[in-house]
């Protein structure tokens, strides 16, 4: 829904300055973009293309040194995302932060493995908690651990509560979530969820992980023999390691175990090598691995350039894919990022 929304929503950004209302020094604007299109091929069927896209731009106004609004906007080429991601009013100070209204609380995304591809579905759906609506989420911090509440509903039939821990030292950064999200369209029960997200750093080696246990309770069982209790946990953990000045090596593994109506379990590893040609220029191999009720492996090769470093790429790809016993599919992807 929403999307419709999108232009008349910048109209009303891009107007903000000229209808009265004071910038402070610390309001941001933001804008991230990323697009991906692909053309595949093998022999049976021949050639096919997809595309996909998705842009958001959001707005940080502080009223006062305590006040403040957040307004984000975004629209996808194919995936369903709400017109207006957020649109809250909030309190801050020091030790203690409140904030009312649309709200979008999203944890367990991708950072190190392509962390700005469409190709990378953690990017776009966070693993850990990933809610929408109308609501409010209060933020206090005592002894340099953070503590954070938020409610939530919206108009998909979903409603969702949790409590987070959050705790930082020199080297670790965690998170542990427990939470409830109510009947939706997606995950078609209620479910009672825990789980964690931690991120290590040492200089030339990054970690994070994100993982999660979701109990269903079986909603509505007798009208739908498929609302059976059960449960399902699946996790990733990715690192990043810059073996010399010019050479990095990224991986990610993920593992989904899903036991309700039916018995499922996936496992995939990708893996990515990269050299830096020049400062704006790159160039690798990357091989991504699943095994879910059939093992696929996609070998490739890339060049990346980054005309802004930081802000934008431009990654050029080839490769090929092998299902089974299923004919080899061929295909060069190019997909483009930035933001500001």
């Amino acid at each position: 829904m929403g999307n419709h929304l999108i232009l008349p929503l910048l109209i009303i950004l891009i107007q903000v300055p000229t209808i009265g209302m004071p910038i402070s020094v610390r309001d941001t604007l933001t804008a991230e973009c990323k697009g991906v299109a692909a053309i595949y091929g093998n022999k049976p069927s021949g050639a096919w293309a997809s595309e996909d896209g998705i842009a958001s731009i959001g707005i940080r106004h502080w009223f006062s040194d305590r006040i403040g609004a957040d307004i984000e906007i975004k629209a996808s080429r194919t995936v369903y995302v709400p017109g207006i991601v957020e649109g809250s009013i909030g309190w801050h100070a020091s030790g203690f932060a409140a904030d009312a209204g649309i709200l979008s609380d999203r944890l367990g995304a991708a950072r190190l493995y392509r962390p700005h591809s469409l190709e990378n579905p953690f990017v776009e759906q966070p693993l850990l908690w990933d809610t929408w609506g109308y609501g409010f989420r209060v933020s206090p911090t005592f002894a340099g651990a953070g503590f954070q509440a938020g409610v939530t509903i919206n108009n998909r039939e979903s409603g969702a509560a949790r409590l987070m821990y959050h705790q930082s030292t020199s080297h670790f950064t965690w998170t542990v979530l427990a939470g409830f999200q109510s009947y939706s369209v997606e995950n078609q029960d209620n479910a009672i969820i825990g789980g964690y997200e931690v991120t290590g750093s040492w200089g030339w080696f990054i970690l994070h992980s994100a993982a999660k246990y979701v109990r269903y309770t079986g909603f509505d069982s007798n009208q739908n023999p498929s609302m059976v209790p059960g449960w399902l946990t699946d996790g990733f953990i990715e690192a990043r390691a810059v073996i010399l000045s010019w050479l990095t090596a990224t991986d990610l593994c993920y593992v989904n175990v899903n036991k309700k109506s039916y018995d499922h379990h996936s496992v995939f590893n990708g893996t990515e090598v990269e050299a830096a040609i020049t400062e704006w220029m790159s160039a690798g191999a990357d091989v991504e691995y699943l095994v879910d009720y059939r093992a696929t492996i996609k070998p490739g090769v890339f060049a990346v350039v980054k005309p802004f470093r930081g802000h934008s790429e431009v990654r050029v790809g080839c490769g090929l894919e092998k299902t089974g016993n299923a004919a080899t599919t061929y295909g060069v992807t190019g997909e483009l990022w930035f933001a500001f």
